[in-house]
C-alpha cells in the first residue's frame, strides 16, 4: 500500500494556528491524537487488508470559531479503515465477534483501533474516558454517524477536558471513503461547511496490479469468453 499525505503548507500554517491558541499541555494532548492516528494509519498499510483507508484529525469548536480561551477543546475524527486484526479490549474479545458483545461495545470501537487507543492512552495518564450513549446536539449536524468520547481530567490533573468526535466512514450512508465524500456530507442542514482546521489528512491506498507486480494483469479464458458473449 502506499500513505498520501495530503495537507498543503497552508494548511499546515492554519493547524499550527489552531495548535498555537492551546496551552502547552493541551497542546501536548492533542498531537497525542494526531500522532495516534497517523501510527494507525501506518498499522493499517502494514495489515493485509484489501481495504483502501481515509485518516483524518481535524480541530473543530471554539478554538475554531470563536476567541479567546476556551472551556475545553474539540477534535474531530474521521476514518475509513478497517483492519483484519480487531482490537483487544478488556475482555480479550475481538470485535470480529461484536454479535457475542454489548452493543455498546462494538459501536464504541468498530475494531479500527482507533478509540480503543485513544482510550487507553488517556485513561492511563490522568483522564477518565466516557463515552455518552447519545450524541449532543452540538455535534449532530454534518458527516454521520458519530461516537462522541469525552475525556475529563481526573482531580488534581489541571488541563482542559477533551471531546473527540469520532466518524466512521465505512458506516455511513452513502459510505465515506474519500475526503472528498467527507468534506461534502460534513455540511449543515443548510448545505454550509462546518468549521474546522485540519490537523492530519492520511490516504491509505490499495496498489494496482501493475505496480503490484510490474505488468498488466493478465487476461484469463473465461475473461475472453465473457467478452465474446457480450
Amino acid at each position: 500500500m502506499t500513505i498520501e499525505n495530503r495537507l498543503g503548507d497552508a494548511q499546515l500554517a492554519e493547524a499550527l494556528s489552531f495548535l498555537d491558541r492551546l496551552s502547552p499541555t493541551d497542546r501536548t494532548n492533542v498531537e497525542h491524537i494526531v500522532a495516534t492516528v497517523g501510527e494507525l494509519a501506518k498499522s493499517f498499510e502494514d495489515d493485509s487488508t484489501t481495504n483502501r483507508g481515509i485518516f483524518g484529525v481535524y480541530g473543530i469548536g471554539g478554538y475554531v470559531t470563536k476567541e479567546g480561551e476556551r472551556p475545553d477543546v474539540d477534535v474531530l475524527i474521521v476514518g475509513s479503515g478497517r483492519w483484519e486484526r480487531g482490537y483487544y479490549n478488556h475482555e480479550n474479545a475481538y470485535p470480529q465477534g461484536r454479535k457475542k458483545l454489548p452493543k455498546r461495545y462494538w459501536r464504541e470501537t468498530s475494531g479500527d483501533h482507533i478509540l480503543g487507543s485513544l482510550a487507553d492512552h488517556f485513561g492511563n495518564n490522568g483522564f477518565d474516558v466516557e463515552i455518552p450513549e447519545e450524541v449532543p446536539d452540538d455535534y449532530t449536524d454534518g458527516a454521520d454517524p458519530k461516537i462522541l468520547m469525552r475525556l475529563k481530567p481526573q482531580e488534581g490533573y489541571t488541563v482542559s477536558p477533551i471531546d473527540i468526535v469520532y466518524v466512521k466512514g465505512h458506516y455511513s450512508r452513502p459510505p465515506i471513503r474519500t475526503f472528498e465524500d467527507f468534506y461534502r456530507y460534513d455540511t449543515t442542514p443548510e448545505g454550509q461547511e462546518i468549521g474546522k482546521v485540519a490537523l492530519l489528512e492520511t490516504v491509505v491506498a490499495q496498489p494496482t496490479f501493475e505496480q503490484r507486480y510490474g505488468g498488466p494483469k493478465p487476461t484469463f479464458p473465461f475473461t475472453q469468453l465473457r467478452a465474446k458473449r457480450g
